[in-house]
């Protein structure tokens, strides 16, 4: 399929659709997921997320700080198993998203001390974990190019190009 063929076969799907796809497969690390279905569901958690949380600074919701970080992880639900899939559309190995949770690992600990002991235990952590930044950095970096660069043409071990399954 030519670069304009990809095109033409994104315009034909909806967003609604491709986000509908992700969050039916948002427990399914089998198969292969298009740039398009990664970039719609991103939009729609960078979304929700801020929309969600300024409801709940609204509602002056008691718990806000845990209400904020569960809200987060919700969101977060549908990519471990979208970006391993986004990973099988270039022929890899899904457990190359290993790395990736060591910088979600390091934020989840900062929401959660942040929330339990408040911002200065936040503050003496980060005085400690700080090197361990440039890590998670390198390792995201890493996955964000290859999940940004296009996947196999033709099909894989992993399945069918996504992309003319629309």
């Amino acid at each position: 399929m030519t670069e304009d063929g990809a095109v033409d076969a994104f315009r034909r799907v909806s967003f609604t659709a491709l986000l509908r796809r992700a969050l039916v497969r948002s427990l399914s690390f089998a198969g292969r997921s298009s740039r398009a279905e990664l970039a719609v569901t991103f939009i729609a958690a960078m979304t929700f997320v801020p929309l969600g949380s300024l409801a709940l600074m609204l509602a002056r919701v008691p718990t806000g700080s845990w209400s904020i970080l569960a809200l987060n992880l919700i969101s977060m639900v549908p990519f471990p198993a979208l970006l391993a899939r986004r990973l099988h559309d270039h022929d890899r190995s899904g457990w190359l998203i290993l790395p990736a949770l060591f910088g979600f690992s390091l934020w989840l600990a900062r929401a959660v001390v942040s929330a339990v002991e408040g911002v200065d235990a936040r503050i003496a952590l980060d005085r400690w974990i700080w090197p361990l930044d440039w890590l998670a950095i390198a390792a995201n970096i890493a996955m964000i190019a290859l999940l940004v660069l296009p996947g196999t043409r033709e099909d894989n071990r992993f399945g069918p190009n996504p992309r003319n399954s629309g």
